[in-house]
């Protein structure tokens, strides 16, 4: 019995020798728990990284969407000249006064082409009949003044409706965009607009207060050569007195 036991630990003693003679002499041994643990430490490793790369896409995507929100509510998209028409600033001319004077020193010839047209189609009497010179334009200036009136408020309707319908095209377009900054150029230029409809009210007022002196001035001279006329030794009243 006991010899037996010695053989075996004398067998556990040769294969010690002979196992660390072998890793001593370069035959690998693989320990299967580190292994293990190096692959899952592996394998958890990848896990991290894709979940970095999950959050850098994240914030990628989350930095594009706030320059897409700030790009719609920043910058110009240039609608404010959209329906900007330079034709519709001219709705009262800037030389009222100075045509208003010509026709006061020329008569007929002092008016513009759209009023002189008006004028020729509605005329009866234009002072034909009276010498050329200053007689004749003192006689035809209060002839002429409706028709200048008339002309230069066509146009202003025309203006004025053209505005409108400005205006409506604006309001169609806030209807139709989603874009944040857009609606809110076009609403700044729609309030534009409407300051401007105020102005033109206020400068056709002022036109017609031009008129109105300009034709009261001529009503005034008319009756100052009546009271010149009747000045002893006064020119003959063909000279003096105007009965338009």
């Amino acid at each position: 019995m006991k010899g037996k036991k010695d053989m075996f630990a004398a067998l556990m003693l040769c294969s010690g020798l002979f196992g660390a003679s072998a890793a001593n002499a370069g035959i690998p041994v693989i320990d299967a728990a580190n292994l293990v643990q190096a692959v899952q430490q592996v394998i958890a490793w990848g896990q991290q990284q894709l979940q970095m790369v999950t959050q850098i896409q994240n914030q990628v995507s989350q930095i594009q969407n706030q320059a897409t929100q700030i790009a719609r509510i920043t910058g110009t998209r240039n609608l404010g000249q959209v329906f900007n028409n330079p034709l519709l600033q001219q709705v009262v001319p800037a030389n009222v006064y100075t045509v208003m004077g010509n026709v006061g020193t020329q008569g007929f010839a002092g008016l513009t082409n759209p009023a002189q047209a008006l004028r020729t189609a509605s005329m009866i009497y234009n002072c034909m009949d009276v010498a050329p010179g200053v007689a004749r334009t003192a006689c035809q200036a209060p002839l002429s003044t409706n028709a200048q009136a008339q002309a230069w408020q066509q146009t202003g309707l025309t203006t004025v409706t053209n505005r409108v319908q400005e205006i409506q095209n604006m309001q169609q377009q806030i209807n139709t965009t989603a874009d944040p900054m857009a609606i809110n150029q076009v609403q700044a230029a729609l309030t534009a607009e409407n300051a401007q409809v105020t102005n033109d009210q206020n400068r056709i007022a002022l036109m017609n207060m031009q008129i109105n002196a300009v034709q009261a001035q001529l009503v005034q001279a008319d009756q100052e050569r009546l009271r010149a006329m009747m000045v002893k030794n006064s020119p003959n009243i063909s000279t003096n007195v105007v009965i338009p």
